[in-house]
C-alpha cells in the first residue's frame, strides 16, 4: 500500500524513536510496531503484526491484563494515560525481562486503538539492584567500622593493663608533669623506655588529658603487624587492592580521626614504608592501598618504642627526618628498679585490682614476701609486677601470700644488682604494710602452721609480733600454753 508522504513522515519519527511502540485494536491484535518493538522482544516485524498482545508477556499478565482492557473499551473517552509501571515482558526465546510500559488509547478514523511505550529497563535494574546491594553493605560495613571504632576507642581504657597511675618516686613524679606540660597540646610525643614500664599508661594519660579525650584512642602494636599488611593497616585498602582484599577498610589513622593514635614499637615499622608515615604527620593526609584519592585526617600522633632509634638511624634502619618529626617531645619512662619507691605501692595497687576481678578476698602479704617483691631487680618492670601478684593472689586463695607463691629467683637478681653497681641504700622500705587485718580465722591457721610460735606466725602474716598480739587480744584469740613467741 501506498504511503502519502505524511505517513512516510510519521513513519520514520515513529522508526527513530528511542522506545518501543506498539499499537493494538480493540481485538487486542497488534496492528503497527516500530524498529525497538523488535530489537526489544527478539520478533521480526512480521512476525509480529496481527498477532495478539499477549503474546509478548508473561502468562501470569493474561487476565489481569484481560480484564483492564475490557474496562478500557468500554469507557476509553473517561481513561487517562497510564503512567509509567514495571512489568515484565516475554522475548521470542522465552526469557523473561524487566520492562518499564505506559499505556493510552486514541482513535483514528472511527476506529479505537491502543498504544502502549515500552523500555527494556533490563541495565537499569541490574544497576538499581547493585545500588541497593552496596547500600546495604555500606550499612552493614559501616555498623562494622562502628562497633570497631567503639573497641578501638575503649582498648586501652578497658585494658587496665598497668591501673592508675601510681606514682611516689620523684622521678616518676617528673615524668607526670611532662605528661600534663605536653597533653594540652597537639605536639606529637615520642615515649621511650624498656618493655613494661608502662609507656602505654602514658599515652592513654597524654589523651586523657588532652582536648581530644572524647574521641577515640586508637592503638597500633607496630611488633604485631605482617611487613606486608603495615600499609593496608596503617591507611586502609580499597576492595581488590590485593588477594584477599573482598571489602573497602579503613585504616587505623581514619578510624582516629579527630582523636589519637598510639604507635606502639614505633621502631618495627618497615623503612620503606616510613616515607609515608612521615607524609601523613606532617601534612595530615594519605591514600588507602588501590585508591588514588587523597584523604585527609586530624589525628594527634603517640608513638613508643624499646629501641634506641638514634642508633637505628645510624644503621640505616629508621629514617632521621621521621625520628626527629616523631622526637618533638620525648618523655623517658625509667624501667622499675631506677624508681624503687613505686614498687611496693603498686603491689597494693595490683592486689587489690587482680582480687576484685577474680572475686577473691585480699590476701596479706608476709613481711619476707614485700621484702622480695621489694628487692627484686624487675627486669620485666611493672608488667612482670603485675603478673607476679596475680599468681600469688591466685595461690594465696583470700588468705596469704608467701615468698615461694612469688617464684621469684632473689639470688640471681641480687647478682645482677651488684653488677650493675647498686648498693646496699639503693634498698626500699622493709615491708609491705597489710592491706586488711587478718581474720579471726587466718591468725589462727597461722598459728597452727607454725605450731603456735607467735613470732613465725606474725611475720607470716606481715606484722610485727606485738601487732599480732594485739590482734588476738581483741579477737579473744589465746596463744598456746606450750607455744613459744
Amino acid at each position: 500500500m501506498t504511503r502519502s508522504p505524511l505517513e512516510n513522515q510519521l513513519h520514520a519519527i515513529l522508526e527513530t524513536v528511542g522506545e518501543g511502540v506498539i499499537s493494538i485494536d480493540t481485538s487486542q491484535r497488534i496492528r503497527v510496531i516500530n524498529r525497538e518493538v523488535e530489537r526489544i522482544f527478539g520478533y521480526t516485524r512480521d512476525e509480529l503484526i496481527g498477532a495478539p498482545i499477549h503474546t509478548l508477556m508473561p502468562e501470569r499478565y493474561h487476565a489481569a491484563h484481560n480484564a483492564a482492557f475490557a474496562r478500557r473499551v468500554k469507557n476509553p473517552g473517561g481513561a487517562d494515560p497510564v503512567k509509567y509501571r514495571e512489568l515484565e515482558g516475554r522475548r521470542k526465546d522465552g526469557t523473561i525481562f524487566p520492562l518499564e510500559v505506559r499505556f493510552t488509547n486514541v482513535e483514528v478514523g472511527g476506529e479505537l486503538f491502543f498504544i502502549a511505550s515500552a523500555r527494556d529497563i533490563t541495565e537499569r535494574k541490574q544497576a538499581r539492584e547493585e545500588l541497593e546491594m552496596r547500600s546495604r553493605e555500606i550499612a552493614r560495613l559501616n555498623e562494622e567500622l562502628r562497633r570497631e571504632r567503639d573497641y578501638l576507642l575503649q582498648e586501652v581504657k578497658s585494658s587496665g593493663q598497668f591501673g592508675e597511675v601510681i606514682c611516689k618516686s620523684h622521678k616518676f613524679k617528673l615524668v607526670l608533669a611532662q605528661v600534663d606540660a605536653v597533653a594540652k597540646t597537639d605536639a606529637t610525643v615520642l615515649i621511650l623506655g624498656e618493655s613494661g614500664v608502662g609507656k602505654e599508661l602514658i599515652a592513654r594519660t597524654i589523651h586523657e588529658r588532652s582536648r581530644r579525650k572524647d574521641r577515640p584512642l586508637v592503638r597500633v602494636n607496630c611488633a604485631s603487624i605482617a611487613k606486608n599488611l603495615f600499609e593496608s593497616e596503617f591507611f586502609g585498602h580499597t576492595r581488590g587492592a590485593f588477594t584477599g582484599a573482598v571489602r573497602d577498610r579503613e585504616g587505623r589513622f581514619q578510624l582516629a580521626d579527630s582523636g589519637t593514635i598510639f604507635l606502639d614499637e614505633i621502631g618495627e615499622v618497615p623503612v620503606e614504608l616510613q616515607s609515608k608515615l612521615l607524609r601523613v604527620l606532617q601534612e595530615q593526609q594519605f591514600e588507602r592501598v588501590g585508591d588514588d584519592r587523597t584523604r585527609s585526617v586530624d589525628v594527634r600522633v603517640i608513638a613508643a618504642t624499646n629501641r634506641d632509634l638514634l642508633e637505628e638511624v645510624a644503621r640505616g634502619r629508621f629514617r632521621e627526618d621521621l625520628y626527629y618529626r616523631l622526637g618533638v617531645f620525648p618523655i623517658e619512662v625509667l624501667p622499675l628498679r631506677e624508681r624503687r619507691e613505686d614498687i611496693l605501692p603498686l603491689a597494693v595497687h595490683f592486689l587489690r585490682r587482680s582480687s576484685e576481678r577474680m572475686g577473691l578476698p585480699v590476701p596479706r602479704v608476709t613481711r619476707s614476701a614485700a621484702k622480695m617483691l621489694a628487692e627484686y631487680n624487675w627486669p620485666g618492670n611493672v608488667r612482670e609486677l603485675q603478673n607476679v601478684i596475680e599468681r600469688g593472689v591466685i595461690l594465696a586463695a583470700g588468705q596469704v601470700i608467701r615468698p615461694d607463691m612469688l617464684a621469684l629467683d632473689l639470688s640471681a637478681r641480687i647478682q645482677q644488682r651488684l653488677a650493675r653497681g647498686l648498693g646496699a641504700n639503693d634498698m626500699p622500705p622493709r615491708r609491705l604494710q597489710p592491706v586488711i587485718e587478718p581474720t579471726r580465722e587466718q591468725i589462727v591457721d597461722a598459728l597452727h602452721r607454725h605450731a603456735g610460735i607467735v613470732k613465725r606466725a606474725a611475720a607470716d602474716l606481715g606484722l610485727s609480733r606485738p601487732a599480732l598480739y594485739r590482734r588476738m587480744k581483741r579477737l579473744g584469740i589465746q596463744p598456746p600454753r606450750a607455744a613459744k613467741s
